[in-house]
């Protein structure tokens, strides 16, 4: 990985050098310390060195760029994200000095910059440097304009893999925009792109514009039959989200027509798999179960044991199963899904928090209160760890546990705590939002607050 490109900063401040040695000194060191491992010393030389070219004011912008980057990369690497994030912000000025003073320069270090932070999985980072990289070429480097497209693709889907949905969306339209006025509206391309935007909306919440633009490509793609399907199955999780679920069922059949006739299989599962679970939501568990069964068995056959996707094909069958009261079969498939999660991801990612809550509702109706118990307390400990308080799935897993420990354990005093925890959060949450969303917020915290009269009365009557 090109970790520090601190060793330009001689050549380009050669002269303030010789007035203060001890910006290269500095710089060396935290050169140094990068390179060996020690990065939380790196970014304190870094930082140093920094002040000291302040301190003198001789040096030119993109020296002083160089510097700051290479602190916060350090800082990223130490895992002091928030400081790293700052540390990135405060470079933004210097950054739009230097795009009028030297583009093409500055174009080929923003490129190698965007590249170190892409290492670090600083996704954010890279993606507001290759969003600037793309202006810079496509405003001041007109022979690159064709590359500032593959630029802004890149840094979209860079702030789409972060969880930046709103600047993701930002940047698709300026990429359907661009792309359009380099090769025209029907182009692969083109099409692609608005594709991607139209995905990148539903990310977003804005479900109606995402299907407006879906919708308007469906007869672009009549000849692309794998585009095809995939604008089917997109189309179908919007529905799927609003809660259209016969339009959802409709548009995952079409999409399966179309992956039938001879599609690599992996494709094929996926679209059993969407189907599947359209019916399942549907409570159709029973037309969904063959489904889940058939798009497992293709899995088996071309995935890895702890492949995550053959994980969560185990586990959709598993929760059909269980719907159906063949709880021995489901209880099996939930602890082979849930392995290869723990495999795949470790003990504590988000991704567990699902299986982990479901095993624990089959393990407390079969009457094993102790498993359960741990099983829900994991679920709790890591949205705590992943979520914010208020945030819907964490409040959801603490009222979960409470109710639990309600109805099994005695603990009175535990399930109060969670419970006025889940209520507190969501009021918290709740009042910072307006209309709609302060609506649903209000009738999710009135669920929750049910567990939480219920841990009163309960202590009421205990003390009595």
């Amino acid at each position: 990985m090109r970790l520090l490109t601190a060793i330009l900063l001689f050549a380009l401040v050669a002269h303030a050098a010789a007035q203060d040695d001890s910006v290269p000194a500095l710089n060396a060191a935290g050169t140094a310390a990068m390179e060996a491992g020690r990065h939380d010393e790196a970014a304190e030389h870094f930082g140093r060195a920094l002040q000291a070219m302040e301190a003198y004011g001789g040096y030119s912008h993109a020296a002083m760029i160089i510097v700051g980057d290479n602190r916060a990369v350090a800082l990223f690497a130490a895992g002091r994200a928030a400081e790293g994030a700052a540390a990135f912000a405060a470079l933004n000025a210097r950054r739009d000095a230097m795009d009028e003073a030297d583009p093409a320069g500055h174009a080929r270090y923003i490129q190698n910059r965007a590249n170190d932070y892409r290492a670090l999985n600083r996704n954010a980072e890279a993606a507001a440097l290759l969003a600037r990289l793309a202006a810079l070429q496509r405003d001041h480097l007109p022979e690159q304009r064709n590359e500032a497209a593959d630029t802004l693709a890149m840094a979209a889907f860079l702030a789409d893999a972060a969880g930046n949905y709103a600047y993701a969306v930002e940047l698709y339209r300026a990429l359907v925009s661009l792309r359009t006025e380099l090769h025209g509206p029907e182009h692969p391309q083109s099409l692609a792109d608005r594709g991607n935007l139209g995905l990148a909306l539903h990310r977003a919440g804005e479900n109606a514009e995402a299907r407006a633009v879906l919708e308007n490509l469906l007869p672009a793609l009549a000849d692309d039959e794998v585009r095809e399907s995939f604008m089917l199955t997109s189309l179908a999780a919007i529905a799927r989200t609003d809660e259209r679920h016969e339009e959802a069922e409709s548009l995952y059949r079409r999409a399966l027509e179309i992956r039938e006739n001879g599609h690599a299989p992996e494709q094929l599962a996926a679209a059993l798999n969407n189907l599947a679970t359209a019916l399942y939501d549907q409570h159709r568990a029973l037309e969904a179960e063959p489904l889940h069964r058939r798009a497992l068995t293709i899995y088996e056959n071309i995935l890895a044991e702890n492949h995550p996707t053959l994980a969560l094909a185990r586990i959709n069958l598993a929760a059909a199963l269980d719907d159906l009261g063949r709880t021995e079969e489901a209880e099996a498939l939930y602890r082979a899904g849930l392995a290869a999660q723990e495999a795949a991801f470790g003990p504590d990612h988000p991704a567990l928090s699902p299986t982990l809550g479901n095993l624990g509702m089959l393990r407390a109706a079969a009457g094993d209160a102790a498993e359960a118990a741990a099983l829900f307390a994991r679920v709790t400990q890591i949205r705590r760890a992943h979520y914010p308080p208020g945030e819907v799935s964490r409040a959801a897993a603490e009222t979960v546990q409470a109710r639990h420990m309600l109805a099994s354990s005695g603990d009175i005093g535990a399930a109060l705590a969670l419970s006025r925890a889940a209520t507190d959060g969501l009021i918290e949450r709740t009042a910072l939002q307006d209309g709609p969303a302060r609506t649903r917020g209000m009738g999710r915290f009135a669920r929750h607050f049910e567990v939480r009269v219920d841990a009163l009365w309960a202590a009421a009557q205990a003390a009595d």
